[in-house]
């Protein structure tokens, strides 16, 4: 008769009173939750904390699975794991017929989800009795490696040589799986409360990944079938899976502005920006380091040396006449039709964009307007006293910029067909740059 079971990975070990410290902790719960220390072999060691940590559980107590809900909220944790951070009444695990899912990677997501949200009773017991090891070659270190275990070698007939993308592929549907699984469990999970607090607190994740297939080229599997239309209306208000094959249109359209009109084009965006920025930041360092090396090494060439840094002064504080541009409403409209002009996915979502795009820049301008009217020294210059204005007047005849232009244009005119001659507007634009 097996009364408890605590799993251990090969890579790591127990302390020698591992055992011991958790077999009379049982008594009258599901679970013992310890904690552990982690150790780097022959790897670059990073900083990381263990999940009790960051659950601030410090002191030993029992706890329910409700108070695990709302600690993972409080902290949040994101996606829940547990397997080998614990002992486990055996008999219990049996009655609720839960097992690892075979062949997929973080099947201890699923199982220390399910696990925890059934218990009745967990014991926190934040003694580091466990030694998790990190090492090269480990199955979550070597997951960015060119190697393939066997296990997955069914996959190489669609991916040939390109073993990354194979394993990307792999890491992508294992997470598709358990966002499957738990999105599952938890519409038809008995105990509502419980299934409203997993709900709250799983969302971000299982919606995360749900959608990273659209991330790859390939899917020879099919899982784009399995997509789930998730959004905090469909299924944290109203306790909704539903896939994407299967969605309404309304349902879908609200799917898509959630997704990519707030987080994916806000996310491309402010990256865009900063590196743009962290770019501009760098170039001008490296240009005033030279200028400041070559006033010393050449006293002759000071007068040229102060108007040059004459000109990066007043690049730091008002940028260039170039970025000025390429900050016009029609610049940033013109760049996004072309970005999403690339794919039918891009084609879809590419009014959303341009709404956002328009949006941001209004509001962007209402408040430098009001910033100048309090400090008129926050007024930029005139374009045409930039040192680069003749070069970057170039950028207003390039297609992205004309682009943007023919849009705001068709939309001021749209009740006299506007959109109709934009598509005529276009092919000329493309014809006159071509010649």
């Amino acid at each position: 008769i097996i009364d408890y079971i605590i799993f251990l990975d090969s890579d790591d070990y127990w302390e020698l009173n591992c055992i011991e410290e958790c077999v009379p902790r049982m008594d009258g719960v599901e679970v013992v939750w310890f904690d552990y220390r982690i150790f780097f072999d022959s790897t670059n060691s990073r900083s990381e904390c263990t999940r009790l940590y960051a659950f601030n559980f410090v002191q030993e107590d029992c706890i329910t699975p409700k108070e695990w809900l709302e600690h993972s909220i409080d902290a949040g944790q994101g996606e829940f794991s547990f397997a080998w951070s614990g002992m486990i009444n055996f008999i219990f695990l049996r009655s609720i017929k839960l097992k690892f899912i075979d062949g997929i990677l973080f099947e201890d997501v699923v199982f220390g989800t399910i696990l925890f949200a059934n218990v009745n009773m967990i014991l926190i017991y934040p003694k580091l009795i466990y030694n998790y090891r990190v090492r090269p070659n480990s199955i979550m270190e070597s997951l960015y490696s060119d190697e393939v275990p066997k296990y997955l070698s069914y996959l190489q007939q669609y991916f040939y040589s390109d073993n990354k993308q194979l394993k990307k592929y792999h890491v992508i549907i294992s997470r598709m799986i358990i966002a499957d699984k738990i999105s599952d469990f938890i519409v038809n999970f008995e105990k509502k409360e419980l299934s409203y607090l997993m709900r709250k607190a799983f969302f971000g994740y299982l919606r995360e990944w749900t959608i990273e297939i659209f991330n790859i080229q390939q899917d020879p599997l099919n899982f784009y079938n399995k997509v789930i239309v998730l959004t905090p209306e469909l299924f944290i208000e109203k306790n909704k899976k539903i896939f994407y094959i299967k969605a309404s249109f309304d349902d879908i359209l609200e799917w898509l502005k959630h997704l990519f009109f707030i987080k994916h084009n806000v996310m491309i965006y402010q990256t865009s920006q900063i590196r743009t920025l962290n770019q501009t930041i760098q170039d001008t360092r490296n240009q005033m380091d030279f200028l400041n090396q070559t006033l010393q090494e050449k006293q002759s060439e000071i007068t040229f040396l102060n108007q040059t840094n004459s000109l990066l002064s007043f690049q730091t504080k008002h940028g260039t006449a170039k970025v000025r541009i390429q900050n016009q409403l029609s610049y940033k409209l013109g760049q996004a039709m072309i970005i999403n002009s690339k794919s039918l996915f891009g084609y879809i979502k590419m009014p959303f964009v341009l709404s956002y795009i328009k949006d941001k820049h209004n509001q962007e301008q209402k408040i430098y307007k009001e910033k100048i009217k309090k400090d008129l020294s926050l007024k930029l210059p005139p374009l045409e006293s930039y040192p680069d204005y003749k070069e970057a007047l170039k950028e207003k005849e390039c297609l992205t910029y004309k682009l943007g232009q023919a849009l705001i244009k068709a939309n001021k005119t749209w009740y006299k067909g506007g959109y109709v001659k934009l598509w005529f507007e276009i092919k000329k634009i493309k014809r006159e740059l071509k010649g």
